[in-house]
Order: C-alpha cells, then sequence, then structure tokens
C-alpha cells in the first residue's frame, strides 16, 4: 500500500484516542527540518516567508504523494493551502488530524525559519471547532477558524512576508 494509505490507516487509529485533536500539535513538537531531510532544510533555509511558501507549494510532491499543497498571492493577502484527496478519510475526524499536524509543523518550520513567536495572520480548517480548541489557537497565536472551505494558513503581504529573515535571533 500508499505512503498516504498507510498514513491515513494510522490517523483512523489515532483518531479514536481522547483528546485526538491535539495529535496534530503533539506531532509538530517532535518536527526538525531534518524530519524532511532536504525539503525541510531547503525550508528553513529560505530566504523570507514568501520563498519558505513558494518553496513549500513547488516542491511538496516530491515528499508527499496525493496531497497538494498550493500558495495563492494577492496584492493583500497569501495562502498556503493543503489539499487532503477525499478518498483519504472516512471521516472528518481524521482529515482534522492530518491537516492540523501539516499545518503545525510547518508553522513550527517557519518559526526555525524566522522567530519563534513568528505567526500567519489566519488559520482555517474545514473540521468543525472540537470542544476543546484553546491549546490550537494557543499554539497558532492567531485567529483560527473551523467549518471553513479549505485547510490553509494564511498571511499578510506586507514587510514581514518578504523581509530578508535573520536566522541569529532564532539561535
Amino acid at each position: 500500500s500508499s505512503d498516504l494509505e498507510q498514513l491515513s490507516a494510522l490517523i483512523c487509529r489515532l483518531s479514536e484516542i481522547e483528546n485526538s485533536h491535539l495529535i496534530g500539535l503533539k506531532f509538530a513538537e517532535h518536527v526538525h527540518a531534518t524530519t524532511y531531510d532536504a525539503f525541510g532544510v531547503l525550508l528553513v533555509s529560505s530566504k523570507n516567508i514568501r520563498s519558505f511558501c513558494s518553496n513549500s507549494a513547488r516542491y511538496y510532491a516530491f515528499v508527499n504523494t496525493g496531497v497538494e499543497l498550493r500558495f495563492n498571492v494577492s496584492e493583500a493577502q497569501a495562502s498556503l493551502v493543503y489539499g487532503i484527496p477525499e478518498r483519504c478519510y472516512k471521516r472528518p475526524v481524521e482529515r482534522f488530524l492530518n491537516a492540523s499536524g501539516w499545518a503545525a509543523s510547518w508553522l513550527k518550520l517557519m518559526r526555525m525559519a524566522s522567530r519563534p513567536d513568528y505567526s500567519p495572520c489566519k488559520v482555517t480548517f474545514t473540521f468543525a471547532e472540537p470542544a476543546s480548541s484553546s491549546e490550537i489557537k494557543d499554539y497558532f497565536g492567531c485567529p483560527v477558524e473551523f467549518d471553513s472551505a479549505v485547510d490553509a494558513l494564511f498571511f499578510n503581504v506586507d514587510e514581514e512576508f518578504d523581509a530578508i529573515l535573520d536566522r541569529k535571533s532564532t539561535r
């Protein structure tokens, strides 16, 4: 079976445990740039958040089969949209565990690349808000919307988005 099918089966089993909605955050605690080999190192070496997002979308297919990552940019806002095929999960909670794990991991990598308290301007999930979502909102440090049309990280296209990252401050 494919890697995506194996991950889907694992997430299905994990969704049965208590506080399963926090598994994505717990997963991200153990992520480091080298978790994703050269791809992770490329991301944390990006010159700014814009190039981090662009590189993510451009090369994601090389490290993950079946999931699409799109980077959309307008004049005022950008988004990194995580597209999980519907066939992968039987229940919405399983999709949420996958999407929240991705979002938390990518934010951790962004914080490694920029500064430890970096946050996007908004995070959205297609899943209904869990009963206890305060830890999720605290982790992302920005508004978190549930029951959204997409699973995504949103960014203001501003000076910080395009600023050259100062890695001395993150060591």
